[in-house]
Order: structure tokens, then sequence, then C-alpha cells
């Protein structure tokens, strides 16, 4: 009864009580700097893969190898099945987690694999339409009109779910717009033709200004 208490803060040099509240204040940010890096890489690698994908289809056109577009196009179907299977037993750690995953998420509901296979049906044909557009296209031309698919979703976005967009991704956008254009000629055609006319203008207004013979 006699006893004093003691707050947790009062300690001693080498000596910290049990009870000593823990700051986050001066936690380590090496988990968020992990996480910025994580983050900045994936971004990295998924623009040299889109970068590559597109330039590669490019080239193997112009190699004349006369392969068939479809068969390559389910080819990397099948490629992907096994891989997204591997990583997927690689994130719950478990081969049975995994099966038992791919049951419930798959069989288990399968109104929502009809729904998803909707967008899968469409990215199939997409493919394909990209491997026609690449045999008559430049790659530059192509790869960067194929762009404007981020064009569509921001809109259909807005449209169908609501979202807003920020300044710094109208700007982004417009960016792409503007790209496709340059990229297609539109905007030197535009430029070509407004500078003609004036020069059509006053050669008209210099032959008209003459005096009769």
């Amino acid at each position: 009864q006699n006893a004093t208490r003691r707050s947790p803060t009062d300690w001693h040099p080498g000596k910290t009580p049990a009870s000593a509240p823990v700051t986050l204040g001066g936690a380590s940010p090496a988990p968020a700097m992990r996480d910025e890096q994580l983050k900045m890489m994936s971004l990295l690698v998924f623009t040299f893969q889109n970068a590559a994908f597109v330039l590669l289809m490019r080239w193997s056109k112009v190699l004349d190898t006369h392969y068939n577009s479809t068969v390559a196009v389910f080819l990397t179907e099948v490629l992907k099945l096994p891989l997204s299977v591997l990583l997927l037993m690689y994130e719950k750690r478990s081969v049975s987690e995994a099966c038992a995953t791919l049951n419930r998420e798959i069989l288990g509901a399968p109104m929502d694999t009809l729904k998803i296979s909707v967008p899968a049906l469409l990215y199939t044909v997409q493919n394909n339409c990209l491997f026609i557009g690449l045999s008559h296209l430049d790659a530059a031309v192509a790869h960067v009109t194929y762009q404007t698919k981020i064009l569509f979703t921001a809109l259909f976005s807005i449209a169908l779910l609501g979202k807003q967009l920020g300044l710094s991704q109208w700007a982004g956008l417009s960016s792409l717009v503007l790209g496709v254009i340059s990229v297609q000629g539109i905007l030197s055609k535009l430029l070509e033709k407004y500078a003609a006319e004036p020069a059509r203008g006053s050669g008209m207004a210099g032959g008209g200004g003459g005096s009769p013979p």
C-alpha cells in the first residue's frame, strides 16, 4: 500500500520498463520505401513489356513468317494459364489452397465466371485485331494509336461508373490525344492546309488587282 505508482515514462538509462509505450513516430520507413520501389519497378517492367509486345509483333510480321495470328493468340493465352497458376500457388503458399481458390472462384461462382467471359472474349478479339493492324501499319503508329484504349477507358469510367478525374489525369489524356494526332499526321496536314490558304488568297488578290491588257 505504501508503494508509489510510477508512470511508464519513469525509467533509468539502460533499463526499459515492460509497460513503456511504443511510439510509432520512430518507426522505420523501410517497408514504405520498399513498396514505392516495387511500384516503380512494376511500372517500368509493364512499360517495357507493353512496348516490346507491339514491336516484336510488328517485327514478326515484317519477317514474312506467315504464321496464323489466331494460333499465336491461342498459344499466348495457353502459356498465361500455367504461369498464373504458379503465381497463385506462390501467393497462397500451398498447392491445395490454390486449387481450392480456383474451385471457389471459378466453379463455385458460375455467374461471375460468365460475366468475366465477356471481357475475355473481347480481349481475344482485340489481340486478333492488333495482329491484323500491325500487318498494315508502322510499329510507332500502331503502338501510339493502340494507347487510345486509355482514353476510351477513362471516358467509359466517367459515363458508366461516375468516376471523377483530376486535373493531372485530364492533362495526361490530352497529351495522349495530341500524341495520337501527331503520329497519325493529322496535325501536320492541318497545319499545311492552314498555311496554304493565306498564300492562295494572296495569289488570288494579286491576280485580280491587275489592269486588263
